[in-house]
């Protein structure tokens, strides 16, 4: 029963029965496979999140810049929690670290359960301005909370989905994206593709989505990673970066 699962929450377990069974029935648990996206930067911000078994990184991530870690959340702590208070779109993304178990509440709700409950407001507005400030501070700790991608210019080919493999040029790389130019036509800002990144005999299998376009260049942020993404990325990089 999810009222139980919220009962042992710290977050909500101080609440009246009544108050998380009514609560219960605006959430609904979500699973989330590691390497897969929660929600992504830009996306409307209309539900909040308790994560119930797992880990969830929040980030921030754009093609041709610094990969931010801004925090990692863990069993019983909240989600997304800014768009209770001021927060109408996401700034940040948020993807799996491990397999996770999340209950995911609808905003309008969650908010009125808020108004009937102030202690509780004030406990989660406190948990967003802390977690706030601690983004900011990660802000200002690039060298120790990014990872630059690194700029390579390099000939590549791709296998698209339909199996035709076209030839084109790795601009940079990093575990949460990749910028490549020479692509299809029809490879529009904000759509989604899936094709195999080929280099002398490696394969990265790519699920993202494209987060800019010009001309012949795109700017590709992951959405889902397979077991092993970060060893073939540093694989890839250590072989595209050796001279000659």
């Amino acid at each position: 029963m999810l009222d139980a699962i919220l009962a042992d929450s710290e977050t909500f377990g101080d609440l009246p029965r009544e108050r998380l069974r009514a609560l219960a029935a605006h959430c609904a648990e979500v699973p989330v496979a590691e390497g897969h996206l929660v929600f992504a930067h830009g996306e409307a911000a209309d539900a909040v999140y308790l994560v119930v078994e797992g880990t969830v990184a929040v980030f921030r991530d754009k093609v041709g810049r610094a990969m931010q870690l801004l925090a990692r959340i863990g069993p019983g702590e909240l989600l997304g929690e800014l768009c209770l208070f001021d927060e109408t779109t996401r700034t940040a993304s948020a993807r799996a670290a491990t397999d996770c178990r999340l209950l995911r509440f609808a905003r309008e709700p969650l908010v009125e359960v808020l108004r009937a409950e102030p202690q509780l407001a004030v406990r989660i507005q406190n948990t967003a301005a802390r977690r706030r400030s601690l983004n900011s501070a990660a802000a200002l700790e690039l060298g120790q909370q990014s990872e630059v991608r690194i700029r390579l210019r390099a000939p590549v080919r791709v296998r698209l989905a339909d199996g035709r493999v076209v030839a084109a040029q790795l601009a940079n790389l990093s575990v949460g994206g990749l910028s490549l130019e020479g692509v299809p036509d029809d490879w529009a800002a904000g759509t989604t593709v899936r094709f195999a990144l080929l280099v002398d005999g490696e394969e990265l299998q790519v699920d993202g989505r494209i987060a800019w376009r010009h001309d012949h260049a795109v700017g590709i942020a992951f959405q889902t990673q397979a077991a092993g993404h970060e060893r073939v990325v540093y694989r890839l990089l250590r072989r595209l970066a050796e001279p000659g």
